[in-house]
């Protein structure tokens, strides 16, 4: 399937072209993009799975697939403003993770919230939606996300790069992309991200890596008790189904209680954009594994959600 997308920007231009992504990778962006409340997640590792399952059925029931592209489903198309604003800011940051993955080599992505206790920035300054952690774990990236449920709006995009040039440094490190993104449709599914220069008003930011990989990971435990053994490329995984969506999402039994190793060997110089296992898998680098079931079939996606079968 393709995703439409152009840059403007980004030093040696990423120009523009199709992101190639099947479903699975694209369940795998939507369930790993960063949370809002990181202690509250930690306390209740049961409220991250059904957040999960959430964003899922939003993916499942808001698209469509037409010939290789992604087009608004008939449910989609009559929400009411205020649902379509939420499914919209959704495929915003969907599509921004999957960017990240695929052309910055930044699988790890994390919402700059208040609430999260990896975060430190300074309260009343506007900020942006996401932080994010490329291989080393000291190279960074900041974006803001809009998503629209129509065509372009260059407005929005404008305001996204003024929200993403508000952060100076990161733990002393000045990010490698400070940059807006908008999700649209025209009349496909598409993407744009521009990364302008550093805005004269940006602030410095303390993040806690120990911290924030502890919230990425938060289903951690909800897999371990709940879910079954697997075997993935070769290691055990520990992997919940939800039988409702047609996912199944799994992260591997070595992980240690508070859900990522201490070691994170996935996170080293040649960490790639994840391993396609067939149409309705997916192995991401951050170590999250997404299985689709039938109804998620390029076929099946072609028909309305309630025509598919499954």
């Amino acid at each position: 399937m393709n995703i439409p997308y152009s840059t403007a920007g980004f030093g040696q231009s990423l120009g523009a072209g199709n992101i190639n992504v099947t479903w699975a990778e694209l369940a795998w962006a939507a369930v790993t993009y960063g949370k809002d409340s990181g202690c509250y997640y930690l306390r209740h590792p049961g409220h991250s799975w059904a957040e999960k399952v959430y964003r899922l059925f939003l993916l499942y029931t808001c698209l469509t697939q037409v010939n290789m592209y992604a087009c608004k489903s008939s449910l989609y198309e009559r929400m009411d403003p205020t649902e379509k604003g939420f499914a919209s800011y959704f495929l915003g940051m969907t599509l921004t993770k999957l960017f990240a993955n695929q052309f910055l080599s930044t699988p790890l992505l994390w919402h700059v919230s208040s609430a999260s206790q990896a975060i430190s920035y300074r309260p009343g300054n506007s900020r942006p939606d996401l932080i994010g952690c490329r291989s080393t774990l000291n190279d960074w990236i900041i974006a803001e996300a809009k998503g629209r449920s129509g065509s372009f709006d260059a407005l929005a995009l404008s305001n996204a790069k003024k929200q993403a040039q508000m952060i100076t440094t990161v733990n002393g490190q000045i990010p490698r992309y400070c940059f807006g993104a908008e999700a649209y449709f025209a009349p496909c599914l598409s993407f744009r991200a521009n990364d302008p220069p550093s805005g004269e008003e940006a602030v410095p930011a303390e993040f806690n890596i120990n911290h924030a990989l502890d919230e990425y990971y938060s289903v951690f435990p909800v897999l371990k008790e709940l879910g079954s053994e697997e075997t993935v490329g070769g290691s055990t995984y520990f992997i919940l189904n939800n039988q409702s969506v047609g996912v199944a999402v799994g992260l591997p039994a070595v992980y240690n209680a508070k859900g990522w190793r201490q070691e994170l060997p996935r996170l080293d110089s040649s960490w790639s954009v994840g391993t396609m296992i067939g149409e309705l898998e997916f192995l991401g680098p951050d170590g999250f594994f997404v299985r689709l079931d039938s109804r998620w079939l390029e076929q099946e996606m072609e028909n309305e959600p309630h025509l598919r079968n499954g």
